[in-house]
């Protein structure tokens, strides 16, 4: 429940601001009652009797960078199917069937990734996984920025299903490397840094990326590139910041992993 109230009040406050939806004295209470959330929230759990001390997760290479990595690309790409849909309805104004059809797309090639992950995962390891995914995916987003500007909607639904893909495959080898190397001892505690991680890592991503556009808006006429194709170009360049992480996994961490021994 403090955990919720927390991510509740973060996820508020980080979508009223920006809008000034809401007064600045009540922006200051609830931030102060989040943070005295946040602070009740870890007093308890570092009173609490574990067998490993929580600190000592980051000692772990793979689990360290399984949730750094995380934290960077959630932040970059969770926003990118609700921008993906406000794009094509306002700056497109695709019909929405067509709309429909598209985000179906990405999200079934979301779910097409989990057919093809572990055989893939124990074809080439996750560091050159990783490393490729990442390229890969920085790719598709340069394409659909050009696919937007140029109004291409053909293109856009065959880059939105390689997305879905790439973006998914790219969550599940960094989750599953960050649990590659816990015991039953420290699987709890990890999985609690990866849930809140990954939450306010979403939150974040939500938060800045309207910002972001409302500030590439402003930008259009002197660029003569439209918001949305802009800001794919960031989210292009930004996310290959990731192989700089990846490049420190060595070809067999998690072997033992992927291989069930």
């Amino acid at each position: 429940m403090l955990l919720i109230g927390m991510l509740f009040l973060g996820t508020f406050l980080l979508t009223a601001m920006p809008k000034n939806i809401i007064s600045l004295p009540l922006s200051a209470a609830l931030a102060l009652s989040g943070f005295g959330l946040a602070f009740l929230y870890f007093k308890r759990d570092m009173l609490t009797t574990r067998p490993q001390p929580r600190e000592n997760l980051f000692t772990i290479k793979t689990f360290s960078i399984g949730v750094t990595s995380g934290i960077v690309t959630r932040i970059l790409l969770s926003s990118i199917p609700v921008v993906m849909s406000l794009m094509l309805q306002t700056q497109l104004a695709y019909e929405p069937a067509t709309v429909s059809l598209i985000l179906l797309l990405f999200s079934s090639g979301a779910l097409l990734s989990k057919l093809g992950f572990e055989p893939l995962i124990k074809r080439i390891g996750y560091r050159k996984l990783l490393l490729h995914t990442t390229v890969f995916t920085s790719l598709c987003i340069f394409a659909m920025g050009a696919a937007v500007q140029e109004n291409a909607t053909i293109f856009i639904g065959i880059i939105a299903v390689l997305l879905g893909v790439l973006i998914s495959t790219l969550h599940s080898a960094e989750s599953t490397l960050a649990f590659s190397n816990l015991s039953h001892h420290t699987y709890n505690n990890g999985n609690n840094i990866m849930t809140v991680t990954q939450l306010l890592s979403i939150m974040v991503s939500m938060a800045l990326t309207f910002l972001m556009l409302r500030f590439l808006t402003r930008m259009e006429s002197a660029i003569n590139l439209n918001s949305f194709s802009l800001l794919f170009i960031l989210l292009g360049i930004g996310l290959p910041i990731c192989c700089f992480i990846f490049i420190h996994l060595n070809e067999d961490d998690g072997h033992h992993f992927i291989h069930g021994r």
